[in-house]
């Protein structure tokens, strides 16, 4: 077990997931300690932030808490180059696209319904 891992530390996710998967003989549970609605400073800490919406007065005052200055649905290059894993997940692909498909079979006549059989 990994303890009382700081959930919105990046690299200190980063080093339990490695040291994780570094154990062999058995499994591991990596514990994550976070605050609900972190950076929200009204509601930060309280189940209000999980199931209703800020509203326009705390996220602006949680998006100055966060030092987050972009405008709203923008994400940093930086950030969306971070995020996106598709590079990593190529080589899982299979050569063949047609590896993932499944058969394709016609439908027999006699199971079509009348809605599916051509008027």
């Amino acid at each position: 077990m990994i303890p009382a891992v700081d959930g919105h530390d990046p690299a200190a996710v980063e080093a339990a997931l490695l040291a994780a998967k570094a154990e062999t003989e058995r499994p591991t549970l990596v514990c994550c300690k976070t605050v609900i609605g972190k950076g929200s400073p009204n509601k930060q800490g309280t189940e209000s932030c999980h199931g209703a919406a800020l509203g326009e007065d705390e996220i602006a005052l949680t998006r100055e808490a966060l030092g987050w200055h972009h405008d709203p649905f923008v994400i940093p290059d930086e950030v969306r180059e971070a995020w996106d894993r598709r590079p990593a997940g190529a080589r899982w692909k299979p050569s063949g696209s047609r590896a993932l498909m499944p058969i394709a079979r016609p439908t027999p006549t006699w199971q079509m319904s009348s809605e599916t059989t051509p008027r």
